[in-house]
């Protein structure tokens, strides 16, 4: 007999190969306590997250959450309260997070030190603002997605922005900064009575454009619930880590682990292509086995053909290796070493606007290959 948890049989909890697309498990739901199929796959069910002592089921518009005992079942929240937010860049990924906000049915204000890129999205009903300062002026939440710490100081910080929060008021903080501005920044808002929610997100741009980024937040646990109608609007779930810091902590962690992975897939293609061996065979011969991997297959195809539209720039991904040797210390992380020697390469060859999988010219200029 299948052991049930909280009313969901041990089956249910697991995704089928049916479930995964473009490397995002979307878990099936099979409910049976409270409510029938047919309610649930009316709310739409997206996701099931394990959280120490939480089962939490959610949903597009709805959030049950399990107690400490098995099938203690709360009642789904109500509609998300629509609110204004301000979102700050609206660049490769905040542009379709705002996008997301305004169809959810917020109330969006936009800016960005490009105005023609906040400009694009008046017509979708965006009120564009000409500084960071009239954008979060009468906000409810502050968004932030820019390029590094020295964009988002100046931004928020420099420009006075952050002095025109409202009391109160709450900024989820989505960049990715590293763990020294993320703190500083966090104590500013604090000192200014500005809940700070640290919320880098997993996901580059389709999924930034399809609201299924994956937050890493951490901040206050009473802010949890004030931000999650923006988490409904742009992700498919979340993970709430604990304290403001945690979410840029894991996300370098997670960082670490995909750029030397992107890495380590230039130099197996490039490594073909000496002794040979068309790379295509070796996608073959790991498809579906324990070794395959989504993103293989994702970033392959970009090395394959040579094209590098940017889904997430090599500059950025630069950028965030060296937030991860910065946040290391004095730990010797010898391949993320050799990882950043070779971002630096493909960046001097003049691929730092192409997608971060051009990180495979800096491998095969070493092989004589076209760079």
């Amino acid at each position: 007999m299948p052991r049930v948890v909280g009313g969901l049989t041990t089956a249910d909890l697991l995704p089928g190969k049916d479930d995964l697309v473009a490397g995002f498990p979307q878990q099936r739901l099979s409910i049976s306590h409270g409510c029938g199929e047919d309610q649930v796959a009316e709310a739409g069910a997206e996701e099931l997250n394990r959280h120490p002592s939480t089962l939490k089921l959610r949903f597009r518009r709805s959030v049950q959450h399990a107690g400490e005992g098995p099938g203690s079942f709360a009642a789904p929240r109500e509609e998300a309260t629509v609110g204004r937010v301000a979102v700050l860049g609206t660049g490769i990924m905040g542009g379709p997070m705002a996008r997301n906000l305004l169809r959810a049915g917020h109330e969006v204000t936009v800016w960005n030190r490009t105005m023609e890129k906040a400009e694009a999205l008046e017509e979708e009903g965006a009120r564009v603002a000409p500084t960071p300062a009239d954008a979060v002026r009468d906000a409810e939440i502050v968004l932030t997605m820019l390029t590094d710490a020295q964009a988002l100081e100046a931004t928020v910080v420099e420009s006075g922005g952050l002095d025109e929060m409202r009391q109160g008021g709450l900024w989820i903080q989505t960049s990715t900064i590293g763990v020294a501005a993320t703190d500083r920044l966090a104590e500013e808002a604090g000192e200014r009575g500005i809940t700070f929610v640290d919320a880098p997100v997993l996901g580059t741009k389709k999924p930034a454009e399809d609201g299924q980024l994956f937050m890493l937040a951490s901040g206050p646990e009473e802010a949890r619930a004030r931000c999650e109608p923006v988490f409904d609007a742009i992700s498919r779930g979340h993970v709430w880590l604990g304290e403001a810091g945690l979410g840029t902590r894991l996300k370098l962690v997670a960082n670490n682990w995909i750029l030397c992975t992107m890495e380590n897939l230039a130099e197996t293609f490039v490594l073909a292509q000496t002794l040979g061996v068309d790379p295509r065979s070796f996608l073959d011969a790991i498809s579906g086995g324990a070794m395959d991997m989504p993103y293989a297959h994702l970033k392959g195809e970009a090395m394959l053909n040579q094209d590098f539209p940017a889904s997430f720039p090599l500059v950025h991904a630069r950028k965030d290796v060296a937030l991860v040797l910065d946040a290391a210390g004095d730990v010797e992380l010898p391949l993320v070493r050799a990882t950043m020697q070779q971002f630096d390469r493909a960046f001097e060859l003049g691929h730092g606007d192409e997608d971060m999988s051009a990180v495979y010219y800096a491998s095969a200029a070493s092989a004589g290959a076209r760079s």
